[in-house]
């Protein structure tokens, strides 16, 4: 590993100083889950790290009429927070299928979000939400919805001098979600197909009028499935229609490798998320 320069900034307006000062020749460390298995790798070799670990400004969540997440948050505090049952179960479910107790405890879910991962769980539970993401540097601070946040495998909007400070949902919207996935092997291992979904019933609860359909691991970049979602409008919440509505998910699919059988899990998945929305919404 290349030797570096090692900075424990104690406020945010000092990290940002720190990044301001290096920009793409510094990387950030939160939990490290990512980061320090790419520079065993030798994949990065950057000139300088900085471990944000101090900041626990960065480490709260706020719920009432939206969610406001600070980027910090451990996903074992998502997934053990009380709210996030019934119908807001799905980001329990994303942050419980990363790795372990002990990941959990140390991976933070800005850090899942900004290594952009194309197999990354919380990015599609989030973007079943229309998520947003606050970013912030030195003198100024922009936000972006998360469905334009990741450019590519590993690759996003973020600049050298950015960081994302808080994951918003605001308001939170009417309906229910779920999230479900298959990992690669084991529980604790990569996954290999990932569903978010959100279902809006009308006022007697037998027609859709509105769905979000986000998948993860079978393209580039976690994406909307946005046909499947147009398929559902206005249809009755069936499982049938479920299926077809995988079925179409499966076919915006762009898995790289084992796409057969990826898409396959896309389809089954997708059904699965929706008839347990479904469910949590009556």
């Amino acid at each position: 590993m290349k030797p570096f320069h090692y900075h424990e900034p104690s406020t945010l307006e000092e990290a940002l100083d720190l990044l301001h000062q290096y920009g793409e020749r510094a990387r950030v460390l939160a939990g490290g889950t990512d980061l320090v298995v790419q520079m065993k790798q030798g994949k990065i070799r950057p000139e300088a790290i900085i471990n944000l670990n101090k900041l626990q400004e960065l480490n709260f969540m706020a719920i009432d009429s939206a969610i406001r997440i600070g980027s910090l948050t451990p996903l074992s505090r998502i997934a053990a927070n009380p709210f996030f049952t019934g119908r807001l179960a799905l980001l329990r479910e994303a942050a419980l299928a990363v790795g372990d107790a002990q990941i959990r405890n140390a991976a933070t879910v800005g850090g899942n979000i900004a290594n952009a991962s194309p197999s990354a769980d919380m990015p599609p539970a989030l973007l079943a939400l229309e998520a947003k993401l606050k970013l912030k540097k030195k003198g100024g601070e922009r936000v972006v919805g998360l469905d334009e946040f990741c450019l590519g495998p590993f690759c996003t909007h973020l600049q050298g001098e950015e960081l994302i400070v808080e994951i918003s949902v605001s308001p939170i919207p009417e309906g229910s979600g779920a999230y479900v996935w298959m990992p690669k092997r084991t529980a604790v291992d990569e996954t290999l197909v990932g569903v978010g979904a959100w279902l809006q019933a009308d006022a007697q609860g037998e027609t859709c009028s509105r769905a979000l359909l986000a998948l993860s691991s079978v393209a580039p970049v976690p994406f909307r499935a946005r046909k499947a979602e147009a398929f559902l409008q206005g249809k009755n919440l069936s499982r049938e229609n479920f299926r077809i509505a995988g079925e179409i998910a499966a076919e915006e699919a762009a898995p790289r490798s084992r796409a057969d059988y990826r898409k396959t899990l896309v389809s089954v998945l997708t059904e699965e998320a929706l008839e347990r929305a479904w469910r949590r919404a009556k």
